[in-house]
């Protein structure tokens, strides 16, 4: 694949993220590598040196011409350890970027948490909660049958369990006033069909500022936690984003140039702009956020 500087993702709710790249990058060189690598990068590699990425050393396989981690044995017991925090921190993030492009994908209709009662379910067991949420979730496919959802786990501090998750397509599932508002005015609703604990059913206003809250209950001590576990529940029925990448010249003129072409032929407006700035990144990144005017106009504050 050529060279690209510039990706467009465009979600199945009608927004759409432009990631611009400090350097060129090529396509993954398989599947099972995680990385992008810069051509900078990729011609060190290619003339016998080695790169470094979060206590990782990448080197170029000479058999099958692959970018790859360093298998050598560690040295020593630090080294281990770098690298063990290594493989959290890159699962952290893994998770994390599968959960926000999940969350970006649908027009969620309700922010929703489940808990759970001691007297019903033993609440610290994490696979007895999940299976119970799973369980719950695929019994309103008799109410719902379009239903979409994504749900996350978080720890209390004394080890407990409940779910945070978004709902959308919730057909005639039940949802009854519970006679509680948040900080912000909005009504509380709960969801009677629960039967393990409390719930409590919010109303999503502003889709792309919940994509975003909800994966901060995916932290590194959830990683290390439930690590060979499943860390979140999202329907099979998800609609996956599109992507497309492009090579822009660096020009900041010429890049102007094709974001007013590219929004005015998608119809959507540039909402905010943000940078990645992550020392041990190979490349920075811009986030250039698209939305619809009229979304744009409507959104709030709230989740």
């Amino acid at each position: 694949m050529k060279a690209y500087n510039v990706k467009l993702i465009k979600y199945a709710n009608g927004s759409a993220q432009l990631r611009r790249y400090s350097k060129p990058l090529q396509a993954k060189q398989n599947k099972s590598c995680f990385e992008m690598f810069s051509i900078q990068e990729e011609w060190i590699l290619q003339n016998g040196g080695s790169v470094f990425k979060n206590g990782i050393e990448y080197v170029l396989n000479p058999f099958d011409k692959c970018i790859v981690p360093n298998t050598g044995l560690p040295k020593d017991v630090s080294k281990k350890e770098a690298s063990s925090d290594s493989d959290i921190y890159h699962s952290l993030n893994r998770t994390k970027n599968k959960i926000y492009t999940y969350a970006r994908c649908m027009k969620w209709e309700w922010f929703v948490t489940f808990t759970f009662s001691n007297e019903k379910v033993n609440r610290y067991d994490y696979d007895e909660c999940s299976r119970l949420v799973r369980r719950w979730l695929n019994n309103q496919r008799r109410n719902a049958p379009d239903l979409c959802y994504l749900v996350v786990p978080e720890q209390h501090k004394d080890g407990a369990w409940h779910f945070h998750g978004l709902l959308a397509n919730t057909g005639k599932m039940k949802f009854s006033d519970s006679g509680k508002r948040d900080k912000k005015g909005k009504t509380i609703y709960n969801m009677p069909k629960w039967s393990n604990g409390f719930t409590t059913a919010t109303a999503v206003t502003d889709v792309f500022k919940v994509s975003k809250y909800i994966g901060k209950y995916i932290t590194k001590e959830l990683c290390e936690i439930t690590k060979g576990k499943q860390r979140y529940f999202v329907s099979q029925n998800m609609p996956g984003p599109e992507e497309s990448v492009f090579f822009i010249d660096e020009n900041i003129e010429d890049f102007k140039e094709f974001l007013s072409t590219l929004t005015d032929s998608l119809g959507l407006e540039v909402s905010h702009i943000s940078t990645c700035k992550n020392d041990n990144a190979f490349v920075g990144v811009d986030y250039y956020e698209l939305q619809n005017r009229i979304i744009q106009n409507e959104s709030n504050k709230s989740i």
